[in-house]
């Protein structure tokens, strides 16, 4: 297939789940031998003209607008088999171009924003306009949880047909997966993620303010940013909102793009917590499976569908504080030999279910429903 790509996040320039998924599914289908194209809006980054390159035999297109002269000068869209849309910046261009396509719906706005409890601007509103008109048109909706395909029925009751089709982990190319020994007492908790309302910060500090009440020697640290605002000042501020004696206990490393420095925190880190109350997939979860940490998440969304509580990992109720405090403390008391046996598990269901590969060719199966013709094994 001649598969195109429409993006705004591509490395290097990432910002969330999207800018790595994106890529690893590209490698993917490139690798089982498709051509494939990547259009990349950089509306964040001063561009000034198209850029054209190549990386893991994807051909890369980085644009700085949507006008359809300029992208036309360097693309010709009648001659793409597929295009696959992931982000609703592209709704104008797809209908200018009406053609056919998939949209994978990465989260949806106005559930966001009531998780968030943010009251929708002006620009929030017309980028939830943009997102209903790319639902309408696309002939057919990929989502990365059955939690996210429910969500979907429910603000878009007339949508196309819709698949599952879960995120992956590159298990060959990626790093290598560390087998670890939990001799040592455990007291490091980790948190991952950007600075978004969604991402229950808040949840994770109030459980911790409690824990540090039984467990004082228990660290806390906290890796990310994008805030929109000085993140340092952003997380400080959270900090006094839900009890400001935790400042100076919670160790802040900022935003980390280096995969060498992260893998090393989460070496020296002893649980992973995902305490977001809406994550349609959680490219998080996998990350702790691959690196052997313990990982405790909220029951809902992705995560609630990659873990077996108590059997690869740990799930707590949902913004319950509480909770996810006992859970921890399940966690810190939990007997080696069953940190280890769990870690494993969580590894093997890494193994079977979210191989790149795998991933890539579901993809291309539902390729193949709109143009009636089948995959063949790569």
């Amino acid at each position: 297939m001649n598969i195109l790509h429409l993006t705004t996040e591509y490395p290097p320039h990432i910002w969330g789940g999207m800018g790595r998924s994106v890529p690893r599914l590209c490698a993917a289908q490139a690798r089982a031998g498709h051509q494939v194209t990547v259009l990349v809006y950089e509306y964040l980054q001063n561009r000034q003209q198209v850029e054209i390159e190549f990386r893991q035999h994807c051909r890369i297109v980085r644009v700085p607008s949507l006008d359809l002269s300029l992208l036309q000068a360097h693309l010709d869209f009648s001659g793409f088999d597929i295009i696959n849309c992931h982000i609703f910046f592209f709704a104008p261009l797809l209908q200018q171009l009406g053609l056919p396509f998939v949209y994978t719906v990465r989260s949806i706005e106005a559930l966001d924003l009531k998780k968030r409890g943010v009251t929708p601007s002006a620009d929030h509103l017309k980028n939830m306009d943009m997102q209903k008109q790319l639902v309408e048109m696309a002939a057919h909706l990929v989502v990365c949880s059955e939690a996210e395909r429910q969500h979907v029925q429910a603000y878009f009751p007339d949508s196309a047909p819709i698949s599952v089709v879960p995120n992956g982990y590159e298990v060959e190319a990626g790093r290598k997966m560390n087998q670890r020994s939990f001799a040592r007492p455990l007291k490091k908790l980790l948190f991952v993620g950007r600075f978004t309302e969604r991402k229950g910060i808040d949840i994770l500090l109030g459980a911790y303010a409690l824990l540090l009440k039984e467990r004082p020697e228990v660290q806390l640290t906290i890796v990310g940013g994008n805030s929109g605002m000085n993140d340092r000042l952003f997380l400080s501020k959270l900090i006094e909102g839900v009890d400001a004696s935790l400042l100076g206990r919670v160790q802040y490393t900022g935003w980390l793009d280096d995969e060498q420095r992260l893998d090393e925190i989460y070496r020296d880190h002893d649980v992973l917590v995902v305490p977001s109350t809406y994550e349609p997939f959680g490219n998080i979860v996998l990350e702790g499976f691959a690196t052997g940490i313990p990982v405790v998440a909220s029951n809902i969304g992705g995560p609630a569908e990659i873990i077996s509580h108590q059997w690869t990992g740990w799930l707590f109720q949902n913004a319950d504080v509480q909770d996810l405090k006992n859970s921890l403390m399940e966690v810190l008391d939990c007997p080696p030999r069953q940190l280890e046996a769990i870690t494993r598990n969580a590894q093997q269901a890494l193994l079977q279910h979210y191989d790149w590969k795998s991933v890539a060719t579901q993809t291309l199966q539902v390729y193949s429903v709109l143009l009636r013709t089948p995959v063949l094994p790569s």
